[in-house]
């Protein structure tokens, strides 16, 4: 029988071909054998990464919803917590500010988001902010 980690270097490979339906499905029945809070953390983070990159239906809503479950986890270790801003930080890279006031309405994400400056400006400052807040949660120079 294959271990946690066998089964989840798999379903990265599944991942690493493209096929985000397939991984998503994967990394969810992979969840439910997560032998600790980190091992589930990553584990969430690579289902919301893969409904993210899918991108179907109401895909993206239901990517961050599960990006902020690990987020709000209070069990959840500093480094998955980091990470967590280090994928928000690749994905606000290529939205606008009106697909980040949709999503990150709460604190701390909010006031990230600058009230001067152009759209770009503010979304630059926005994804610095996310890389700096991950350093800050847990030193890892993203």
């Amino acid at each position: 029988m294959a271990t946690f980690n066998e089964k989840y270097l798999s379903a990265q490979t599944i991942q690493n071909t493209g096929n985000h339906s397939d991984a998503v499905d994967v990394f969810s029945d992979l969840l439910k054998e997560a032998p600790d809070k980190a091992s589930e953390g990553k584990t969430k983070i690579l289902i919301a990464a893969n409904l993210f990159m899918r991108n179907e239906g109401d895909d993206q809503t239901k990517s961050i919803q599960t990006y902020m479950e690990v987020w709000n986890d209070p069990e959840m270790p500093e480094y998955v917590r980091a990470k967590v801003c280090t994928e928000f930080a690749r994905i606000v890279r290529s939205k606008d500010r009106a697909f980040y006031e949709t999503y990150f309405k709460d604190e701390p994400f909010k006031s990230l988001l600058p009230s001067v400056g152009t759209e770009s400006e503010k979304m630059s400052s926005v994804y610095l902010k996310l890389l700096q807040l991950s350093d800050e949660i847990y030193p890892n120079s993203y």
